[in-house]
């Protein structure tokens, strides 16, 4: 499920990427995955989430309240090697303004097999282009399926649903 190259090559650079941090491990070390219930009895926080925040007591154990873990289902432009540099989607408007602790380097993790979630490195978040509804009917089906049913079902998706309502109902974002 990726979205289409028309749309990557707009929004981002060659370079941007296929930016590489070098890593000095070897690819057996930097690559291996963990499971989440692993890294969670270790470090705190729960299973399940995207923005991860381990409760008090793991925080004044270790003080790490930065962490992220990206899938494929909803990240498929996000690294799959340590280092290399990714995409991350969120169904907010580019343009509004970010939280501070996201451009915060932050601790990144994606699962790149059932129960896989391999450490990526520390990663910065800055809001890029946002989709234009011409670029969204582009996109795979499987795309839009996902993110539809996620915007549906999942308590992140009601202020979009809210957007639509008002939209329709009164003709204003």
């Amino acid at each position: 499920m990726l979205l289409s190259d028309e749309f990557l090559l707009d929004a981002l650079t060659w370079e941007g990427l296929n930016h590489r941090y070098p890593v000095p491990l070897p690819e057996g070390v930097a690559e291996f995955g963990l499971s989440r219930k692993y890294i969670c009895s270790l470090y705190g926080g729960c299973r399940r989430g995207t923005f991860i925040k381990p409760g008090d007591e793991w925080l004044g154990w270790h003080g790490l309240d930065d962490w992220v873990y990206l899938t494929m289902e909803f990240a498929p432009h996000a690294p799959t090697k340590p280092g290399r540099s990714g995409l991350f989607f969120a169904c907010n408007r580019a343009t509004e303004t970010w939280p501070p602790e996201i451009n915060k380097p932050r601790r990144l993790f994606v699962r790149l097999a059932h129960s896989q979630w391999v450490y990526m490195g520390q990663y910065r978040m800055a809001p890029g282009l946002s989709l234009t509804a011409d670029a969204w009917k582009q996109q795979k089906d499987q795309v839009r399926r996902t993110w539809t049913r996620s915007i549906l079902h999942k308590q992140w998706g009601f202020q979009n649903l809210a957007r639509i309502w008002i939209r329709k109902e009164k003709g204003v974002d």
